[in-house]
């Protein structure tokens, strides 16, 4: 997320005992949970580039949840930032089967849902698919090599997950402009 200019909190990849991984993003008191007024305000379309490349973030690794209650509002050198939590529903990165999981998703479900959704109904074009693109597979085999490393992942799991996300760089540019025509 960061390579693309998306701030999320500082995160860990955790394991539960009942052997079940998660993510889990540190708390910041320095932001504002209600994202609603900022959209809505006067900096509304340097916030709508921001969002544009969170829903960007969240089509390629299958993110069928951004809504207002994932966003955060912080502050990074006097300007209001938006910060992207909640990936749970990631379905490239968070489910057994990403392929088959992913195959039974329309496109339109990645779209922010709620008010979010009409909010960002004219939201700019994402400024960093072709990157993502380019990098895609060196950023997933890092990934995917320290979770593989500190949890003992099944090679099943890493090979069709690091698919899904090769898969969806290379057609994020395709999806995104069919979204963004909608």
């Amino acid at each position: 997320a960061k390579q693309i200019e998306v701030p999320v909190p500082d995160f860990a990849i955790t394991l539960s005992h009942q052997g079940e991984w998660g993510f889990c993003s540190r708390y910041r008191s320095d932001a504002i949970r209600d994202a609603l007024p900022f959209l809505r305000g006067h900096r509304h379309q340097t916030l709508m580039l921001q969002m544009s490349d969170i829903m960007a973030l969240d089509v390629w690794v299958g993110n069928v949840d951004r809504n207002l209650g994932n966003l955060l509002v912080g502050g990074r050198d006097g300007e209001n930032v938006l910060i992207a939590i909640d990936f749970e529903k990631a379905g490239a990165v968070t489910q057994e089967h990403p392929t088959a999981d992913l195959m039974m998703r329309q496109d339109r479900e990645f779209w922010p849902s709620e008010l979010l959704g009409q909010i960002c109904n004219g939201a700019p074009f994402p400024r960093h698919l072709a990157l993502i693109a380019q990098n895609a597979a060196r950023w997933t085999s890092a990934i995917l090599d320290t979770m593989a490393q500190s949890f003992g992942l099944e090679y099943h799991w890493r090979s069709a997950t690091e698919h899904v996300l090769l898969s969806r760089a290379d057609g994020l540019q395709q999806i995104c402009e069919q979204l963004w025509k909608r």
